[in-house]
């Protein structure tokens, strides 16, 4: 207990020092002491984000939202983890895995399914995407969502299922 404490007093006085690359060390020996420590971990993702150590943070939030209950905490870590590596990172294929553990432990999440299709679709695989899209349509029937699982059954090769969808959205009353 008195390493871990000194770990925390020590990171904590590097951080307001400015130290951050140091702070960073700490916290991180800190979370190998005392894995379950909130703040500690909410330091070390604090100063990743604040160095833009991109790569790091991702690995964290997803070790995060693992050790994670379902719920919004976890929720939260996926979407940050997903959001870095789609937008930072530019890995469109480990952004969708990302989407995809999301979508799977919240499948009434829209914007997990929503990244999942468009990192999909992003890295080409419009079969994929495809999927995702249906998915959403059957949480969400909306227009807008018949529309966009219509341009995906297009771009994944069935124009004929298309076709009928399209002409489905022209005859209804709702607007797109």
């Amino acid at each position: 207990a008195a390493r871990g404490t000194a770990l925390l007093g020590a990171a904590r006085l590097r951080e307001r020092a400015g130290a951050v690359e140091a702070a960073t060390e700490l916290y991180r020996q800190l979370l190998a002491l005392w894995p379950d420590d909130a703040f500690a971990r909410e330091s070390l993702i604090d100063l990743l984000r604040a160095q833009e150590r991109w790569a790091e943070l991702v690995a964290e939030r997803r070790a995060e939202a693992a050790a994670l209950p379902d719920g919004p905490a976890a929720r939260r870590a996926l979407r940050e983890a997903a959001w870095v590596l789609e937008l930072r990172l530019g890995d469109l294929p480990t952004a969708a895995a990302v989407h995809d553990d999301w979508a799977t432990r919240f499948p009434e999440d829209r914007a997990a399914l929503e990244g999942l299709a468009r990192c999909r679709a992003q890295a080409g695989d419009p079969i994929g995407a495809l999927a995702a899209r249906q998915a959403l349509a059957e949480l969400a029937p909306a227009p807008d969502t018949r529309l966009f699982l219509a341009r995906a059954l297009e771009r994944a090769g069935q124009p004929e299922e298309a076709a009928a969808l399209y002409r489905a959205l022209m005859a209804s009353e709702e607007p797109t």
